[in-house]
């Protein structure tokens, strides 16, 4: 018999933009999955109005700044680097599936859902890459910050 549980290890990734323009555009953010099924919950926290966009099966055509993990699980964790990559910047290459646009009414925190409410998780594919496009509509310069917070799933 198998059974889902969540895997030892969790991370986080975050990236900030303390005075991004108006019509600016976040540093767009890659989220490439390895062979595992992680999931990943996404936080944005806006000093302005602005919105979000996420794809699914985006290329990268320059490699960006990678994200490094940080290890959520100081007590069980075994260290292992996360079958994740997220990177900020680079040059994008969208050929995807628009998954979702969200309005951020700032200032605000909030969790990203799409249309699945705001605390799901997002179970992404196996090895494929996803983007989030922020774009600052507040009239003026303002902050703006990405939290990826994710897992793998194990079968025990």
């Amino acid at each position: 018999m198998s059974r889902y549980k969540e895997s030892s290890d969790a991370w986080s990734f975050s990236s900030a933009s303390l005075a991004l323009a108006d019509d600016g555009v976040f540093p767009p953010i890659i989220i490439r999955s390895g062979a595992g099924t992680p999931r990943v919950r996404i936080g944005v926290s806006a000093g302005g109005n602005g919105s979000l966009q996420m794809y699914e099966g985006v290329a990268m055509t320059t490699s960006g700044t990678l994200i490094s993990p940080i290890q959520r699980n100081r007590v069980t964790g075994d260290g292992s680097p996360p079958d994740v990559t997220v990177r900020s910047g680079g040059t994008l290459r969208i050929s995807g599936t628009l998954l979702f646009t969200e309005a951020l009414i700032g200032p605000a925190k909030e969790q990203v859902s799409g249309a699945n409410g705001p605390d799901e998780e997002w179970n992404l594919l196996p090895n494929t890459g996803y983007a989030l496009l922020i774009t600052n509509l507040s009239g003026g310069a303002a902050p703006f910050s990405v939290m990826i917070d994710c897992y793998e799933e194990t079968i025990t």
